[in-house]
C-alpha cells in the first residue's frame, strides 16, 4: 500500500533485459522487460535481485562510473556477507509501549561488546509508525532482522520447510522476539 500510495508501482513476474540509464547523468529512467518493453521510471527503479544479478543488468558504463566513485566494484568480485534472518509481521498495535511507539528504529543490543558476533543484535522497525495506512486500524508492522552477522552456514543444506528447518526457524526468531 505505501508503495502505491506514494505513486509507485510493485511488478512481479516482470523478468528484466536490462536497466536503463541516461549517459549524461548516470540517472536510472526506467527497465528494458524481456521481450522488449520499456518502463519508465519517473523518480527510482528498486531492485530486489542480489547485486551481481542488479550490476549484471546494468550498461558496462553505469558499472565503470560507479567504480570511479571509489565504491566496490560491482561485479562478480564483490564480496558476498553472511546472510541475515527477517521477520515481518502484523500485530495488534494496543499492546506496543511507548517506547515503542515513540520511534520507527529500535536496536537491540544484548551486549555491547559481542556486537559483531553472530547472533548478537537486533534491529526493529515499525513502518506503520510513518505511514499508517501500511496497516488497519489498530495493527502494526513489524519488521525485524539480525544484521548481516547471521552465519549462512547454519542454514546450508536445510531444505526449506523440512523439520530442521522449522527447528532452526523457530529458535533463530527467538532471537528477535
Amino acid at each position: 500500500r505505501g508503495l502505491r500510495k506514494h505513486g509507485g508501482e510493485l511488478r512481479l513476474r516482470s523478468a528484466v533485459e536490462q536497466i536503463l540509464v541516461d549517459e549524461a547523468d548516470g540517472r536510472c529512467t526506467g527497465v528494458r522487460l524481456v521481450g522488449g518493453r520499456v518502463v519508465h521510471a519517473r523518480r527510482a527503479v528498486i531492485s530486489n535481485a542480489p547485486v551481481w544479478q542488479t550490476a549484471a543488468l546494468l550498461p558496462p558504463a553505469a558499472r565503470a562510473a560507479v567504480r570511479a566513485t571509489g565504491s566496490a566494484p560491482l561485479d562478480a568480485s564483490t564480496p558476498p556477507t553472511p546472510s541475515f534472518v527477517h521477520l515481518h509481521l502484523g500485530i495488534r498495535s494496543d499492546g506496543l509501549s511507548e517506547q515503542a511507539l515513540s520511534s520507527i528504529h529500535h536496536i537491540v543490543v544484548p551486549e555491547w561488546e559481542k556486537l559483531t558476533q553472530p547472533q548478537s543484535a537486533a534491529f526493529v522497525s515499525v513502518p506503520s509508525l510513518l505511514d499508517p495506512s501500511l496497516a488497519p486500524e489498530g495493527r502494526a508492522v513489524i519488521h525485524a532482522y539480525l544484521p548481516a552477522t547471521e552465519p549462512y552456514e547454519v542454514w546450508e543444506g536445510l531444505t526449506r520447510g523440512s523439520a530442521e528447518y522449522e527447528r532452526l526457524k523457530a529458535r533463530i526468531s527467538q532471537l528477535v522476539n
